[in-house]
């Protein structure tokens, strides 16, 4: 419905999708034409998302992003933080990987898709990939926390709705028009700097 009023607006819709979509099976970074296969109610849902908005108007941009985090709501690193303040020892996954997204170089990404003119389905994450045990370390090397880390696989935290093992997204085709996303490694050390400088 949104799609279709920006239509008759004439305005840009963009449409925020995920990693969801893909199973996590294929071995290296998921490009758009990748076949979907998603594991869950909200993968399917997701998806569906993006087939109805391409439907709606197929100048739409719609834009998967994966393992997002930033200021306000719940993300990864902030429960990181939140877990380290009262635990000695925490145990994270080893067997998850996937590209780290700040949402504020999500939404730079996003304007400049649209600056760019650009229509169709493209891929918006961060730079370079990690295990989620890898970007919990990184977080605690960065606020300067010696809690020990012991690393553990995803069996030790059986979840409702399955998740994809990788989650790697390839943003080649978003790159080839000037939008190019922050290695995860910098976006969060500003994202951390930026949760200093607040508190």
């Amino acid at each position: 419905m949104l799609a279709i009023a920006a239509r008759n607006a004439g305005l840009k819709f963009v449409h925020v999708s995920t990693d969801f979509v893909f199973d996590g099976a294929k071995d290296g970074a998921y490009v758009e034409g990748d076949p979907v296969n998603p594991l869950s109610v909200y993968g399917a849902s997701k998806l569906a998302g993006e087939v109805a908005v391409a439907q709606a108007e197929p100048d739409a941009i719609v834009a998967r992003t994966a393992w997002v985090f930033g200021e306000g709501g719940v993300n990864f690193p902030v429960k990181i933080l939140e877990l380290a303040a009262s635990r000695p020892k925490l145990s994270v996954v080893t067997d998850e990987i996937g590209s780290p997204t700040y949402t504020y170089d999500l939404a730079t990404a996003l304007v400049g898709l649209v600056e760019a003119r650009a229509t169709g389905l493209f891929h918006l994450a961060g730079s370079g990939s990690c295990s989620r045990f890898e970007l919990a370390a990184e977080v605690l090397r960065l606020a300067g926390l010696p809690t020990e880390m012991d690393p553990v696989t995803s069996d030790a935290f059986p979840t409702k709705a399955a998740r994809p093992a990788n989650s790697v997204l390839d943003c080649s085709k978003a790159a080839a028009l000037g939008v190019t996303m922050s290695d995860w490694r910098d976006s969060l050390a500003r994202f951390m700097a930026g949760r200093r400088a607040m508190a």
